[in-house]
């Protein structure tokens, strides 16, 4: 009664159908999941394919369990295991023990992983799904994660440590290190493609930070974090960190102000924040991982330095400087002789020796970085970026 039911009933009769076809399908994206091959494809340089005791020199070949994998320093080549495990090696040597895990034994290695994946390492495995990141392995061993939602396991007997998101550990004879602060380098190719945001941040927020702080003269101690407050806010809790390089609080305070991604009051979020960098965080990863956009750190601390009496000038890229003295009143509002609208001393006029006029100094962002921060800025000053 029941099935001469369900198959006069059109929806049900439909229903199943779907359902039957859909398990089908998803058997058989299963069955090619586990059948597809496996390869390796040489981007730069050259590759040594060893199996079965026997070499062979490869650029693109479907590569086996078992299979050792050389590539002298100079070479790069893409590794494709089951579907979700892509690997990049360099100068690497690696051995596929499965298709879902593989023994560094030299070189680096990246991973970009939607699927679960582990490599041994210098005694350790660490393994990891929906991430990516990096080992480098020569007298040490470095695991530097780029993104990952839970974090890379890393084990070492007993011992475990999950390295989050933008931190690292270093690994030597299957010791764990803590994880700590991400450390990236402006030409690593990998860092380039999962980071360039946070290099260029970095460099910019370096370089603002060394010209403001040949620029504060004796604006210094708590009175300089006043003057620079928004509406007088009260930063009393910076006191402790007074002893610091003011660029460095400012910066910490600004983000704190700009963070999106941290619970708390200012003063909370600075706390962290100044710890992190204390940690040898650099100040474009922690304004990146705190969701505090470049465009409005950079009107923030326009602001502050603004309010702390020092503007941005133009020349081969806006800069920053201290004010030029006033010249002496002529009695009326017309600029005195060569066009400087009061601003400073006039041509070959000697400023004053109570108001002195540092050099400018290197551009605020570097000048051959053009985006949407560096128009922010030259929109806020008037200035002409690239003339």
């Amino acid at each position: 009664m029941t099935s001469r039911m369900f198959f006069q009933d059109p929806i049900k009769r439909w229903t199943g159908v779907l359902a039957i076809v859909v398990m089908i399908m998803g058997g058989c994206s299963l069955g090619r999941d586990r059948a597809a091959p496996m390869q390796l494809e040489l981007i730069e340089g050259t590759a040594q394919l060893v199996r079965d005791g026997e070499t062979s020199r490869v650029r693109r070949v479907t590569v086996e369990v078992g299979d050792h994998i050389r590539l002298p320093a100079g070479a790069i080549a893409e590794l494709r295991l089951a579907a979700g495990r892509e690997f990049e090696l360099a100068a690497a040597d690696v051995t596929i023990t499965s298709r879902s895990s593989l023994q560094l034994d030299r070189g680096n290695l990246l991973a970009d992983l939607t699927s679960p994946a582990r490599i041994t390492t210098d005694g350790i495995n660490a393994s990891a799904s929906n991430s990516a990141f990096r080992i480098d392995r020569s007298l040490s061993t470095r695991l530097a994660v780029y993104r990952s939602a839970e974090g890379i396991a890393a084990t070492s007997g007993s011992d475990r440590l999950s390295v989050p998101a933008l931190r690292q550990t270093i690994i030597a004879g299957g010791i764990l290190d803590v994880a700590r602060p991400l450390r990236l380098s402006s030409s690593d190719r990998w860092d380039q493609r999962y980071l360039q945001e946070v290099i260029d941040l970095d460099a910019r927020l370096t370089n603002f930070g060394r010209g403001l702080e040949a620029q504060l003269g004796d604006l210094a101690g708590m009175a300089f974090f006043q003057q620079v407050a928004v509406g007088g806010s009260d930063v009393a809790f910076l006191g402790p960190y007074a002893g610091h390089r003011r660029a460095d609080i400012l910066i910490g305070l600004v983000i704190a102000a700009e963070a999106k991604r941290l619970e708390g009051t200012v003063p909370e979020k600075f706390s962290s924040i100044f710890t992190l960098w204390q940690e040898e965080a650099t100040w474009g990863l922690i304004a990146y991982e705190f969701g505090a956009g470049a465009t409005g750190v950079f009107s923030r601390l326009l602001e502050a330095i603004d309010r702390a009496g020092i503007r941005i000038v133009a020349g081969a890229g806006p800069g920053l400087r201290r004010p030029q003295a006033q010249p002496p009143s002529n009695g009326n509002s017309s600029p005195p002789p060569g066009g400087n609208g009061g601003s400073g001393p006039s041509p070959g006029q000697s400023p004053s020796p109570s108001a002195p006029v540092p050099s400018p100094i290197s551009s605020i962002v570097p000048d051959e970085i053009e985006d949407p921060v560096n128009e922010v800025i030259c929109g806020l000053i008037g200035a002409v970026c690239n003339p």
